[in-house]
């Protein structure tokens, strides 16, 4: 299909400025936002580009805690108003969205036991392509291009007495019912899966011995013939592997592949391309200091290959989240080549490509909501293409910059950076200073301060919009200090790897060297400045005020106050035993000397304790067993359950609550 006619190509430029208009207003009009506007706000679950370009899918939620799914059909190539009107969906998990040639749509809506399969056509509202009982286990889709027109696969669940297994089968959309099963995959638990451009091969993530272990468990990448059925495994069982993509000609197969065999063992996570006709694999990453990934785990956002055969991932980049371009092929037979294609204190996310080199994305940063964007993959210049969020853009919200501190002795390789060209280039010897996201109110400094302490343990601050509800404490008159400390993912390899054993040990003295750098240069308050963290950020909160007096007081959420305790029963005791050296038997003294129900001596501020009634992760035993301790000391010290909440706080209400109670708590306490 060709592009639009100049007419609609200048209406659609008209409407995107208007958009940008809405976006760059100085953010002076009205009050700061109130949390629950910051919850209330869109966000965007995912988004699908029709291959060529023309048409683009968004699937978005108003709030948290949105039981409903709203597409919303963009067409990128016509005036405003041609689009379908917005359908309201009844669950929010979707699956992953498939175009046919045509330009019909297909997405999974999975709510087990129950599945629906849709189609969006080009011009009609989207509908039902199956019924209920036959799309009962479906999970994933693919369109298949055949002589008469494309035929919708399905691949879903069949379960029985005894048995389970996972079926490719054709769809009729005639009689909305399941046809001819195409493969049958046995006892193999599939995770992910594509289907190759020709047609012939579908590439699955899969493991033969699924254990559902919450530390993850190794999965390969298998390929399957469409004609014969043969299985293939083209990994070797000792890490896990992700998000596969195949190139346009369907000869080369990429995938995402980490270095670990659990989500809790160290590792890089590298691209791997296989060419199928030899089964050559070459890691095309190999050299790059950067580990491919958006997350802790890493295998959110999707590999787009160009008709070139380059790839373009979103993936983690210290506090930012930028697109990475990687070309397999270097000039003269050189390696591969990596860049970063931005470098400003933003996050993508949801990134699409489609074989034109249009681009859609959601973008967002410090004091920028979530925008849906377009461009060309080309120069990379992110137009807006909604307004969503544009009335909360113009609210005063807080200015962000990166923030460099000393760290308590360098740490491994420093971090690969985006530098002149956007190379990401690792500096020579070990790294002396970390980052952080600094965020301000719109008033003067120093600033009472809260130290955000990110959890994982190897997870990591980032820019995105409202990390770690950073909005809602600058919007209440605070500044906001997230830190990447040893051990925070992001950077390079040996920096993320700086606390395993170490649990709670020089990060820190990280710490405390920040806070004294933050009052040093007159940003913070020195009698105002506080501690707040969940799940390993609250451990490191707590175990924080036993070891400084910087401190005024602090607010944990979900942290483990007891190590002998959490390795007995959590539903994740290997992290105990990653983290202090081992399980308790040999490493029993560690275990106590990092656990801050047992260094209660040295405790002198103020805590405030929040905890869901039903985490399986940090048990609730954990803040109630510190509570009591430090109220049988005579220390200041509350703890809120929240009965109906497990590891990570969901309810809308419980969040406000939170919000709430630590912003009273800090107001109540200084040094």
């Amino acid at each position: 299909m060709g592009r639009a006619a100049p007419a609609n190509g200048f209406l659609r430029a008209i409407e995107r400025l208007a958009a940008v208009a809405c976006f760059l207003c100085d953010g002076t009009r009205g009050p700061p936002p109130a949390p629950a506007d910051l919850l209330a706000r869109t966000y965007y679950r995912a988004l699908s580009l029709r291959p060529d370009g023309t048409r683009a899918l968004s699937f978005e939620i108003d709030g948290l805690a949105a039981s409903e799914l709203r597409l919303v059909d963009h067409r990128l190539t016509r005036a405003a108003g041609d689009a379908q009107p917005p359908l309201v969906l009844a669950n929010t998990a979707l699956g992953q969205v498939e175009w046919a040639r045509d330009g019909r749509a297909a997405f999974v809506l999975r709510a087990p036991p129950q599945a629906e399969v849709w189609i969006a056509p080009d011009d009609e509202p989207p509908r039902l392509a199956l019924f209920p009982d036959a799309s009962r286990g479906a999970f994933d889709l693919f369109w298949r291009a055949r002589a008469d027109g494309d035929e919708l696969l399905v691949l879903h669940v069949v379960e029985g007495p005894g048995y389970r297994t996972a079926q490719l089968a054709r769809a009729d959309l005639a009689t909305q019912e399941l046809g001819e099963t195409l493969l049958d995959f046995g006892r193999l638990t599939v995770e992910d899966a594509r289907l190759s451009p020709d047609g012939r091969t579908l590439a699955l993530i899969a493991t033969e011995q699924p254990t559902g272990a919450p530390e993850g468990e190794p999965l390969d990448l298998f390929v399957a013939d469409l004609a014969t059925g043969a299985l293939r495994r083209l990994t070797d069982g000792r890490g896990i592997a992700g998000r596969p993509a195949f190139s346009a000609d369907s000869r080369q197969l990429h995938c995402v592949w980490w270095s670990a065999r659990t989500l809790l063992e160290p590792g890089k996570r590298d691209l791997l391309r296989f060419d199928l006709g030899n089964g050559f694999c070459r890691n095309l990453t190999r050299e790059a200091p950067l580990s491919l990934g958006d997350g802790v785990n890493g295998f959110r956002e999707r590999l787009c290959v160009d008709a070139h055969g380059a790839i373009a991932a979103v993936t983690q980049h210290g506090l930012a989240d930028h697109v990475a371009r990687i070309e397999p092929e270097g000039r003269g037979g050189a390696p591969p080549m990596v860049r970063f294609v931005h470098d400003a204190l933003e996050s993508w996310q949801h990134l699409d490509v489609a074989s034109d080199g249009t681009f859609l994305a959601v973008v967002s940063g410090p004091g920028r909501p979530e925008q849906l964007v377009t461009g060309s993959s080309r120069d990379w210049v992110a137009m807006p293409l909604s307004a969503r969020n544009a009335a909360l853009a113009q609210r005063p919200l807080a200015r962000g910059e990166r923030l460099a501190f000393a760290l308590a002795g360098a740490v491994g390789d420093a971090v690969g950076d985006a530098v002149g060209d956007g190379a990401p280039r690792a500096v020579s010897g070990a790294a002396a200073h970390g980052e952080a996201l600094w965020l301000t109110p719109d008033s003067p400094a120093p600033w009472p301060t809260i130290v955000l302490l990110h959890g994982g343990s190897n997870g990591r601050a980032t820019a995105r919009f409202n990390d770690g509800y950073a909005e809602a404490f600058v919007a209440a008159g605070f500044a906001v200090c997230a830190p990447n400390l040893r051990g925070s993912a992001g950077y390079s390899q040996p920096f993320g790897e700086a606390n395993r054993g170490d649990f709670g040990g020089r990060e820190l003295d990280d710490l405390d060297a920040l806070a004294a750098t933050l009052v040093a240069r007159g940003l913070a308050d020195p009698r105002r400045l506080y501690l707040l963290g969940h799940s390993y950020g609250a451990f490191l909160a707590e175990l924080a005020l036993t070891r400084s007096d910087r401190f005024a007081a602090a607010s944990a959420t979900a942290g483990v106050s007891d190590w002998r305790r959490f390795e007995a029963t959590s539903d994740l005791p290997q992290l105990a035993r990653l983290g202090l050296g081992g399980p308790v038997e040999e490493a029993g003294e560690r275990y106590d000397a990092r656990s801050p129900l047992h260094q209660l001596a040295t405790l002198r501020a103020p805590l405030l304790l929040f905890h869901g009634g039903r985490d399986r992760r940090v048990p609730l035993e954990q803040s109630v067993l510190l509570e009591r301790a430090l109220r049988a000391a005579g220390r200041p010290c509350e703890l809120v359950i929240e009965h109906s909440e497990g590891h990570s706080f969901r309810d809308r209400n419980a969040i406000l609550r939170w919000i709430d109670g630590t912003v009273a708590w800090f107001h109540r306490h200084r040094k």
